[in-house]
C-alpha cells in the first residue's frame, strides 16, 4: 500500500478528496465559495506539498492526465435565474436573496465581486450616463448590462459604443468591468475572435470587453456570430486537444469609427446594438478622478440594481428597447458595408424604363468601389446582391445581356 501512495492514480484520488473538480473548456476548475475558479495552479501547489521530494513536472503531468479523464465535463449546467454575489445568491425572477449555504447544490461559473444591496443608490453613475449618452438609449444600455449578469445568450445581441475620443466610452467600459469582475471578463478584439487559440480565453466569462477597436476590415465573422448566439464553437489551447463549448459571453466593444466587414449578410448586422456617445469632455470638462467616483462599492451596488431592473424589463419585453436612433445607426452601418446598396443610391437610377448592359454596370461598380474604398464583389456576387436589393429587376439574355429596371445616372 505504501508503494501505491506515490502512484498517479492514488494521488489523483487525494486531489479529488480535497477539491470539487471539473475539467471544462480545456482547463481545470474547482468550486469554492460559491463558484468555479481556475484550478491548475491550486492543484500544482497541493501536489508540491503532498508529494514533497517525489514532486516532479513529469509526475504532475501524469496526475493531471488521470484527472482530465475523470473530471471531463462537456457543459456546465448553470441556472440563469440565479446570480452569485459575495454576500449570497440572488434569484432575480423571484426577487429573493439566498445564503451560499442554502443553494450549495447549485453550481456557478461566475461570482460578481459586489454585494447585493437592495438599498444601494448610484447617483454619480446615473449622472454620468446622462452626461455621455442620449437619454433614449439609456434603457437599452442598462438592459444590456443586466444581460451581462447571467450566463445565457437568449437575445443574441452584442454592443458597440461609438463616438470620437474623450467621450466616456472607456470610462463606462472600466466601470462595467468593475461591476462584472476582472476574473469574469475577457479582452479580445473583434479580430481576435477568429484566432483558435485566443478564443479559448472566453470560456467561463460573462463578458468580453475591448475598447478602441482599430479601423480595419473584419475578414471573418463566423466566430462572432456563433458566440453571440451561443452556438457550439471549437477552440484550442496550445499543446492540448481542441475542445468544443457553448459560450455565454456577451461581447461589447468601443470604437471611434465602425469597422468595415467582409460579411454583408443581415445575420451579422442584426446582432448589433449600436450606442452613440456624442459628447466630448476635454480641458475643464475632464474629471481625472471620475473613474474612482464611479467604482466605489456603493455606486457599483446601485448600478447592479439598475441592471437587474433592466434585465427584468428585457425579459418582459422579449427584446431590447432599441431607440430609433440606434436602429438608424445599425441600418446605416449595414448600408455602408454593402457596396451594392451604396452604389445603387449614389450612381444609379431605378425604374421600369431604365436598362443597362450587365458588363457596363459591373465595370462602373468596380470603379466606384475602388474610388470609395468599399469592398469589391465578384460579378456573380454583385448580380446576386443587385437582384436582392431591387426585386423588380429583370435579367435579359440574348445577343445583348442587360438589366431592365436600372441604369447608370
Amino acid at each position: 500500500m505504501k508503494k501505491d501512495r506515490h502512484k498517479p492514480i492514488f494521488i489523483a484520488n487525494r486531489v479529488q478528496q480535497v477539491f470539487d473538480l471539473i475539467f471544462y473548456g480545456g482547463e481545470f476548475w474547482y468550486h469554492k465559495n460559491g463558484c468555479y475558479r481556475p484550478a491548475e495552479m491550486v492543484i500544482r501547489n497541493f501536489l508540491q506539498t503532498e508529494l514533497g521530494k517525489y514532486f516532479s513536472s513529469r509526475f504532475v503531468s501524469e496526475v493531471l492526465y488521470v484527472l482530465q479523464s475523470r473530471c471531463y465535463t462537456k457543459n456546465v449546467k448553470v441556472n440563469p435565474q440565479l446570480i452569485s454575489f459575495k454576500n449570497g445568491v440572488y434569484d432575480w425572477i423571484e426577487d429573493k436573496l439566498y445564503s451560499h449555504k442554502e443553494v450549495s447544490d447549485q453550481r456557478f461559473m461566475t461570482q460578481l465581486p459586489v454585494n447585493f444591496n437592495p438599498k444601494a443608490k448610484c447617483t454619480r453613475i446615473d449622472r454620468f450616463l446622462d452626461e455621455v449618452m442620449r437619454p433614449e438609449d439609456k434603457k437599452a444600455l442598462l438592459q444590456f448590462i443586466g444581460y451581462c449578469l447571467i450566463p445565457t445568450t437568449r437575445f443574441e445581441k452584442a454592443m458597440m459604443l461609438v463616438g470620437d475620443g474623450a467621450n466616456g466610452k472607456s470610462t463606462f467600459l472600466k466601470t462595467l468591468i468593475a461591476l462584472i469582475g476582472k476574473s469574469n471578463t475577457s479582452t479580445l478584439s473583434l479580430y481576435d475572435l477568429s484566432h483558435r487559440f485566443r478564443l479559448a480565453e472566453i470560456v467561463g466569462k460573462l463578458v468580453n470587453v475591448f475598447p478602441d477597436l482599430p479601423y480595419k476590415k473584419i475578414q471573418d465573422s463566423s466566430a462572432f456570430k456563433a458566440i453571440v448566439s451561443g452556438d457550439p464553437i471549437t477552440a484550442e489551447k496550445k499543446y492540448l486537444k481542441p475542445f468544443t463549448f457553448e459560450p455565454f459571453t456577451k461581447l461589447i466593444f468601443s470604437t471611434n469609427k465602425l469597422p468595415q466587414i467582409q460579411d454583408i449578410s443581415h445575420a451579422f448586422f442584426r446582432r448589433w446594438l449600436i450606442v452613440q456617445f456624442p459628447n466630448t469632455f476635454e480641458g475643464d470638462k475632464k474629471d481625472p478622478g471620475l473613474l474612482s467616483q464611479l467604482t466605489t462599492q456603493h455606486e457599483l451596488e446601485g448600478l447592479l440594481l439598475l441592471a437587474i431592473e433592466g434585465l427584468n424589463s428585457l425579459y418582459e419585453a422579449e427584446d431590447f428597447a432599441e431607440s430609433q436612433g440606434m436602429r438608424d445607426m445599425r441600418e446605416e452601418y449595414e448600408r455602408m458595408n454593402n457596396p451594392v446598396s451604396v452604389f445603387i443610391d449614389e450612381r444609379c437610377n431605378v425604374g421600369p424604363d431604365y436598362k443597362v448592359g450587365k458588363v457596363i454596370l459591373y465595370e462602373d461598380f468596380k470603379h466606384f468601389v475602388s474610388n470609395e474604398k468599399l469592398p469589391l464583389l465578384s460579378q456573380i456576387e454583385f448580380n446576386k446582391e443587385l437582384s436582392k436589393q431591387i426585386p423588380t429587376l429583370k435579367e435579359i439574355s440574348g445577343k445583348e445581356r442587360y438589366w431592365r429596371g436600372i441604369a447608370i445616372s
